[in-house]
């Protein structure tokens, strides 16, 4: 885990998936939408929190939003990212905005590049503008 950036320690190492300040009864209330870690790949979201609690395949989702079932596979091994296209998919079939899937890849490639560069990026002289 890396200690420099900007959400660093606000995961609770016993469950990364509870928001801070969540407690384990989960006794809060309720949001439109559960924004998890961005540390946490969405993929992993995915599988997680929506096709295995409902009881939903990777082929039978690939098959529904009409996409390839490898590219889901690699979506949910966190090997690719969730595009505008498949968030859009991903928000039909599930209801939400169609945003929301790419929000949730764009705050975990922002955490995964404040882990990688922001000590090199805190280097660089602002320039002035006027």
């Amino acid at each position: 885990m890396c200690e420099q950036c900007c959400c660093a320690g606000a995961v609770d190492p016993t469950n990364p998936l509870r928001p801070p300040g969540v407690p384990e009864s989960g006794a809060v209330s309720p949001a439109p939408l559960f924004h998890p870690s961005p540390k946490i790949h969405p993929g992993r979201v995915l599988m997680d929190d929506y096709l295995g609690p409902m009881g939903i395949s990777i082929r039978r989702l690939a098959d529904s939003i009409r996409i390839k079932r490898g590219r889901l596979e690699s979506i949910i091994g966190g090997r690719s990212s969730i595009t505008a296209e498949l968030s859009m998919r991903l928000g039909r079939y599930f209801g939400e905005p169609k945003t929301y899937w790419q929000d949730l890849q764009c705050k975990h490639d922002m955490e995964m590049a404040c882990c990688a560069w922001e000590e090199d990026v805190d280097l660089i002289r602002p320039r002035v503008r006027w």
